[in-house]
């Protein structure tokens, strides 16, 4: 199912966690955190992102080709940038 929220290319990144990727709507609401470690594949179709992650299918919808293509390298480098963060448990 295609969905109607249209995300927009330059906003619909937000990291409030240090190791999850938010994405938010055009309104600023939170629709989908994702562990960058369970995404397997993105790719372009038309003017939807998809994100194949281990939990399911993510499909984010812009408003033209131009502008999901635009998104596309904003989210390829937002995982590359929290797949290689090395993270230090912490006991207590």
């Amino acid at each position: 199912m295609i969905p109607k929220t249209i995300f927009v290319y330059n906003t619909f990144l937000r990291t409030l966690l240090v190791s999850d990727i938010d994405i938010v709507d055009s309104n600023d609401v939170v629709k989908y955190i994702i562990n960058p470690n369970s995404i397997k594949r993105i790719y372009v179709f038309n003017n939807l992102l998809k994100i194949d992650t281990t939990d399911g299918n993510i499909f984010l919808n812009f408003s033209s080709n131009t502008e999901v293509n635009l998104a596309m390298p904003i989210l390829q480098s937002r995982i590359d940038t929290l797949k290689s963060r090395v993270f230090t448990p912490i006991t207590v």
